[in-house]
């Protein structure tokens, strides 16, 4: 891991023993081969689906897209999409257990799956992971709405079909993605509610 993400364990965790193998290791940032193509095929009129940027004019797909920011945390508390317990009714309580879900943030995820799919990112080096089942579910459904993008045999960029895009985009549990290594990875924490209730994500384990 790169030593920004690496920080964070070291911080909560790990008290500073953990060390990166190699300067290379320690530098190493998310290759976005179509980073300005991209974001402009995520502005195109001719775009459908979710408007891509906030309603001051910044896009905050861009700002997160930004290669020399390896860690990202997105504030979500001015969007007005708070947790459910997957039935429509509020989970700001202890329970709910893996119905707990959030829709808003799933579509974020989606968007911004999107937008590193249009800027070259292999859907293969993308991992999205969440500690609720029912997240990780409506998640795969936005996935479904991802196109891809390639080069053909003259060197210009083409959108392939809805839904290819994403296809190898690996959706998975925290527990799930002990062990596995991916260049990109989402994050869905789910929790978003006036109690403050955050359940068993304040255990560090």
């Amino acid at each position: 891991m790169c030593e920004d993400i690496m920080h964070i364990s070291n911080t909560l965790i790990y008290g500073s023993r953990l060390k990166c193998g190699s300067p290379t290791v320690a530098n190493s940032i998310l290759h976005i081969p179509m980073f300005k193509d991209g974001l402009m095929r995520l502005h195109s009129k001719n775009l459908t689906g979710y408007s891509q940027c906030s309603v001051n004019g910044i896009c905050w797909i861009e700002q997160l897209l930004d290669p020399n920011r390896r860690v990202c945390f997105v504030d979500t508390d001015q969007v007005p999409g708070g947790e459910s317990n997957g039935t429509g009714g509020s989970a700001g309580g202890n329970s709910g257990g893996s119905l707990v879900q959030n829709v808003v943030e799933a579509k974020l995820v989606g968007q911004l799956v999107q937008g590193l799919i249009r800027c070259g990112v292999d859907a293969g080096e993308i991992g999205i992971m969440s500690p609720y089942r029912a997240q990780l579910r409506l998640i795969g459904h936005e996935l479904k709405g991802v196109t891809g993008v390639s080069t053909d045999d003259n060197g210009a960029t083409q959108v392939n079909p809805t839904g290819e895009g994403a296809a190898e985009v690996e959706v998975l549990t925290i527990d799930k993605y002990q062990g596995r290594d991916k260049n990109c990875v989402l994050v869905s924490l789910v929790r978003s509610n006036t109690k403050k209730n955050v359940s068993f994500l304040f255990d560090f384990k």
